[in-house]
């Protein structure tokens, strides 16, 4: 709303600048010619075009502005929802990962760097499977930043020598 406050004002300098020259401009016309009726005539028909530009503007930009805030609302709470879903979804990838972290005093090493493995795994391909959404309800940034975790895990688990089958999908 400060941008629209912003280009009334300015539009108000311009029109009041255009004004002044009017005034200026018909008064040396008065002197010069002496049929100035037509060329009045002129000028008011050329103020009239600039007004009707300027309104025509500001009611496309109105009309611009006014059309994506309904774009956003009509997909924010789709966006949302399912944003609350894949939450839902690979928080409980952290809850078992911390619940393996806190029991590695239980657990042998080997059945631990298993279970690691085996989770990394789900993640993994949890991502692959979730690739479409992710795309549609994330913005570029952030789904490449779920690209590049994807392939870092992948690339944990190859290094360890660890085999889970899985396609390396590079994004």
């Amino acid at each position: 709303m400060r941008n629209f406050y912003k280009d009334i004002v300015f539009f108000f300098i311009i029109f009041s600048l255009l004004l002044g020259d009017i005034i200026l401009f018909s008064s040396l016309i008065n002197e010069f010619f002496v049929h100035s009726e037509t060329i009045i005539a002129g000028i008011i028909g050329f103020v009239g075009a600039i007004l009707g530009g300027a309104i025509t503007y500001l009611g496309v930009r109105l009309q611009l502005s006014h059309r994506d805030k309904e774009v956003f609302l009509s997909t924010a709470t789709v966006r949302l929802d399912t944003l609350s879903l894949l939450d839902d979804k690979y928080s409980s990838f952290n809850g078992s990962a911390i619940v393996y972290s806190s029991y590695k005093q239980y657990m042998d090493a080997e059945h631990r760097i298993l279970q690691t493995d085996r989770l990394i795994g789900e993640v993994i391909e949890t991502i692959q499977q979730d690739r479409k959404v992710l795309m549609e309800v994330m913005g570029y940034s952030e789904f490449k930043e779920i690209i590049n975790i994807k392939d870092s895990l992948y690339g944990m688990i190859t290094n360890f020598g660890v085999q889970i089958p899985l396609t390396q999908d590079k994004s």
